[in-house]
């Protein structure tokens, strides 16, 4: 577009932001913003938030807090970015004040704001915050909690060991608890190993997501670690006659600008024989130091 003379509009720019946040590029999403003016981004709410965002989850709060703090024109969407970002990033203490900074300037929290909130609640886990937040959310604000607010509540109870709570907030539910969901029960019953528990909410994902095979595979691992063979060998059959396969596991990595993708067996890469080769290598030298050796070259940890 550029290369033809073309100036990106904002929402042109916030679409790019948001493919940015989705792959975790920063180098990127610097690039993206530097299409348009500053003055334009601290102007329009849509902009400011889709680089509030992108910054916060790219790692770097300290961008989306100056970014915040120089928008001249804050809407709600705006704040709630800001208070999700900080939640997400271990600031839950700033979340928690930016909320009423949020009412003082008029605005009053809305169901977005309290999924920042319960978000923080959870990736710090602070149950008592989380459960307070939750009741004020329908008894002091008089919102009823979405999917999105029962899946943080679940996540925040199964983190801390309190899986038959989180198990009765889902059963208690007044909808159909989706995968996100029974995830994170199951989330919590590896940390803190509750096959049973585990075995249950396998079964549900495999009836919410028949083609996911990794629920397969997991809960094929829960019955073969407690003996349950027959189980196993049954699942098997059960995931062949589906037709579902194992999906290679996936990553990514940005270097220099540029997003490079891998897969498990991957190959295709020019220079996969060399990247291999190495990897051979490194595989090598790791398990001679792993017996007490070291190669030769190799500076002692303790050396200055």
């Amino acid at each position: 577009m550029q290369t033809e003379g073309m100036t990106p509009e904002c929402y042109t720019v916030a679409g790019a932001l948001s493919a940015c946040t989705r792959l975790g590029a920063l180098d990127l999403g610097r690039r993206a913003a530097g299409m348009v003016h500053w003055d334009e981004v601290l102007d329009n709410p849509v902009l400011g938030t889709a680089l509030i965002d992108m910054y916060a989850k790219c790692g770097s709060t300290a961008e989306a807090w100056t970014v915040f703090q120089q928008m001249r024109k804050r809407d709600i969407i705006v704040w709630n970015a800001m208070i999700l970002g900080l939640g997400m990033t271990g600031h839950e203490k700033i979340a928690f004040a930016l909320v009423g900074q949020m009412e003082k300037s008029g605005m009053t929290p809305n169901d977005n704001t309290f999924i920042g909130l319960l978000c923080s609640c959870t990736h710090t886990g602070l149950v008592k915050d989380g459960r307070r937040y939750f009741h004020n959310m329908t008894q002091s604000y008089r919102i009823s909690p979405r999917i999105e607010h029962y899946g943080c509540m679940v996540d925040l109870l199964s983190r801390a060991g309190l899986l038959e709570e989180a198990h009765r907030l889902i059963q208690d539910m007044p909808m159909q608890a989706n995968a996100v969901i029974w995830g994170a029960l199951l989330g919590g019953c590896k940390i803190h190993r509750d096959a049973g528990l585990a075995e249950h909410a396998l079964k549900q994902l495999i009836l919410l997501e028949p083609w996911n095979s990794g629920n397969y595979v997991m809960l094929s691992n829960i019955y073969s670690n407690s003996g349950r063979w027959e189980d196993a060998a049954k699942l098997r059959l059960e995931m062949k006659a589906r037709g579902v396969e194992k999906v290679p596991a996936s990553s990514w990595v940005e270097l220099d600008g540029k997003v490079h993708e891998f897969h498990v067996g991957d190959k295709s890469h020019p220079l996969s024989d060399k990247i291999y080769e190495k990897l051979d290598e490194l595989g090598m030298e790791t398990k001679i130091m792993g017996r007490g050796g070291y190669r030769r070259g190799a500076r002692s940890p303790n050396h200055h």
